[in-house]
């Protein structure tokens, strides 16, 4: 079974994209987490289906959302760091704690 371990880093971004959808229209911010969730499980169960960023660093994309999930996969646990929207460099938000 995988272990999953989402850093603060992960969740203070997810709950910023969170609010700010759900400011945009009622309801979208629940789907962003619908769809955060459905890739969750899938990472899960096919850990290294993301491409490599560097090393041992993996990132998924979100197919609806313009966001990317960078993770590292070592053994049977995933750690997901931060989640980086698309035009932004993904090297500046990684932080390992």
């Amino acid at each position: 079974m995988t272990r999953l371990i989402i850093r603060d880093g992960a969740l203070t971004d997810l709950e910023a994209i969170y609010s700010w959808y759900q400011e945009e229209r009622d309801g979208l911010g629940e789907e962003f987490l619908s769809e955060w969730e459905e890739f969750l499980e899938h990472l899960a169960n096919y850990p290294s289906t993301g491409a490599v960023y560097r090393k041992s660093m993996r990132q998924g994309r979100l197919l609806r959302f313009p966001y990317l999930i960078m993770y590292e996969l070592s053994d049977n646990t995933i750690v997901v760091y931060c989640i980086v929207h698309v035009k932004q460099h993904p090297g500046k938000r990684i932080r390992k704690k």
